[in-house]
């Protein structure tokens, strides 16, 4: 995934894909929108993922991702402008 550098838009959700969120994303540095809701992804959000500066969209919703949600987003995603993180189980 980390091969794909000129994706602007990544629409992985109701795929039913298990496991953590690859870091490798954090490759993907042309990235603006983010959709991997509706999986079964678990444990932390990937600080690579959260140093996209260009993400304008993430929807994390409906996983199994936990932990603290990390206070990178607000300073990392300055063009952040849609966040879902709703039904996971963050602390």
């Amino acid at each position: 995934i980390g091969l794909l550098t000129d994706t602007t838009a990544l629409y992985l959700n109701n795929n039913k894909f298990r496991g953590t969120m690859p870091s490798e994303i954090g490759l993907l540095t042309k990235l603006q929108v983010l959709w991997l809701q509706t999986n079964r992804l678990k444990g932390a959000i990937p600080t690579e993922v959260l140093a996209i500066p260009t993400m304008t969209e993430l929807f994390l919703y409906d996983n199994i991702l936990s932990g603290s949600i990390p206070t990178e987003i607000g300073s990392l995603m300055t063009k952040l402008t849609n966040i879902d993180l709703r039904s996971n189980e963050f602390t």
